[in-house]
């Protein structure tokens, strides 16, 4: 309240603002990792048979990508993003994020930046609440971050502390910089080593090449499916918008075809919701939009349609305020991951399984949501049941962002 009277009082003087000495209130240098634990660090991925670095969070910082390649490099490290971010090249021959095996090869793992180092490491189980000890048990795990400032319970984001060896707790591009000067070290003190490492390097750039084969395998396998196959709808996606100045805002998380899309590196792909929730995709695209119309950047995103159900009211904000959007609905009609866990409940409870349908569908009526986003003033194409029209309803779509209008193309999906 006085804050309030405080705020519509009337001025009787001028208001007087004071120099600031530019010396003062300067932001401090960025928190580093102790001399000793940067050791400790750098001998564990000196030695290891098979080291393996995760990137994280950091793939908001365009900045990120260049050190990270240089320890993956280095190294002759395998590396895979973590399950919502995105940090290497695509195309990195030691990226070998989509890869089932990689994981329980590794015997030291870096994770840099990784909100839940659990999750990255693989350690629930199918059904979330149990823990795969095992897997992370055989493996020496190095933790680069700083969630240690930011979570006060024993079980932090999603579940239980991952069992980490060490923690560097410190910025995670200071702390980066502190492995690469080490291992640098100790590579001009023992030259036999780049000889290992790029060994190494040389035997995953194979993997790679071999992990690249079987993504397009699995994707060509499903390229005619009707309903659409998710790979398809992204595949015909990145066709669209890859000679653009693209920024994706969103993308399908369970059923992502990786390899299908071609990133450069960090600071290209803004991330998923933190904690899953419905509701957050409509309006962190827009968000993600006001940002990138400042940069001249054309802003693409992957909705699920429940998502989009939850929020549809942030069409109206881009249309309203004239930020270019180009929204792609990955509609199955259903809010797939509770129908999921409805057919797994049943199955414990000896229920009939064919009932997970119920509360879980937007069927009978479906929902037009073409129709639903013209409500809102944006172009609504849709929707897609045949996959041979991706292309042109995309292109369409491309069209209208680039007119400086907000579009929202729905494709009926299969469900993974």
């Amino acid at each position: 309240a006085f804050d309030v009277g405080l705020q519509e009082q009337e001025l009787t003087s001028p208001i007087t603002v004071h120099d600031i000495d530019q010396s003062c209130f300067q932001a401090p240098p960025p928190p580093a990792a102790s001399a000793e634990a940067i050791e400790k660090t750098v001998e564990l991925l000196v030695r290891a048979r098979f080291p393996l670095i995760v990137g994280g969070r950091v793939g908001y910082l365009p900045a990120a990508t260049g050190p990270i390649r240089e320890l993956v490099e280095l190294l002759g490290a395998a590396y895979r993003d973590d399950r919502t971010f995105v940090c290497m090249q695509t195309i990195h021959p030691q990226n070998l994020t989509g890869s089932r095996d990689v994981l329980a090869k590794a015997d030291v793992v870096l994770a840099i930046d990784c909100a839940d180092v659990r999750w990255a490491l693989g350690g629930y189980g199918k059904n979330r609440h149990a823990y795969k000890a095992k897997d992370t048990k055989r493996q020496r795990v190095i933790d680069l971050s700083q969630n240690e400032h930011a979570s006060h319970t024993w079980n932090r984001v999603g579940g239980a502390i991952a069992d980490t060896e060490l923690q560097l707790l410190a910025d995670p591009l200071t702390g980066l910089g502190q492995i690469i000067d080490g291992v640098r070290k100790r590579l001009r003190r023992d030259k036999a080593l780049a000889g290992r490492f790029k060994r190494r390097a040389q035997a995953i750039a194979r993997e790679k090449a071999t992990l690249v084969k079987s993504q397009r395998r699995r994707l060509e396998a499903r390229w005619d499916d009707n309903p659409i196959s998710p790979g398809r709808m992204v595949a015909e996606l990145w066709q669209a918008v890859r000679d653009k100045p693209w920024y994706l805002t969103l993308r399908n998380h369970r059923s992502w075809p990786e390899g299908a899309w071609q990133f450069d590196g960090a600071g290209q792909y803004a991330g998923h919701s933190s904690g899953g929730g419905l509701g957050h995709g409509p309006g962190a695209s827009v968000g993600a939009a006001f940002a990138c119309r400042d940069d001249g950047r054309f802003p693409v995103g992957i909705i699920g349609d429940g998502d989009y159900l939850m929020a549809t009211g942030a069409v109206w904000t881009a249309v309203h305020y004239r930020v270019p959007l180009l929204m792609v609905i990955n509609n199955n009609t259903s809010w797939y991951n509770d129908e999921e866990h409805q057919a797994n409940i049943a199955a414990i409870r000896k229920r009939p399984p064919e009932n997970a349908y119920i509360g879980t569908t937007t069927r009978d009526p479906d929902v037009d949501l073409a129709k639903n986003a013209e409500s809102h003033g944006a172009v609504g194409i849709g929707p897609i049941t045949e996959p041979g029209d991706l292309a042109p309803a995309f292109k369409r779509a491309v069209k209208v962002v680039e007119d400086g209008g907000v579009a929202v193309v729905d494709v009926r999906t299969s469900n993974l």
